[in-house]
């Protein structure tokens, strides 16, 4: 069975489903290095496919940044 959760304005999300992301956790954000913090604040704004809702009803989704070499 799929995971679900609300978005803010209480629609049902499920895995699948193409969501914006709004805010990240602080307590997230403050646990990174500066390189981190910088890619983990860019998707702010930004569309993704949930790939999973774990079991406390967070929705996951994947970002990649190329580096280059």
């Amino acid at each position: 069975m799929k995971g679900k959760t609300t978005d803010i304005d209480g629609r049902e999300i499920v895995e699948g489903d193409t969501v914006r992301v709004l805010t990240i956790d602080p307590d997230i954000i403050g646990k990174l290095n500066d390189e981190e913090r910088e890619d983990v604040e860019s998707m702010l704004g930004e569309t993704f496919e949930v790939e999973e809702i774990d079991k406390h009803g967070c929705a996951w989704v994947t970002k990649w940044w190329d580096r280059g070499n």
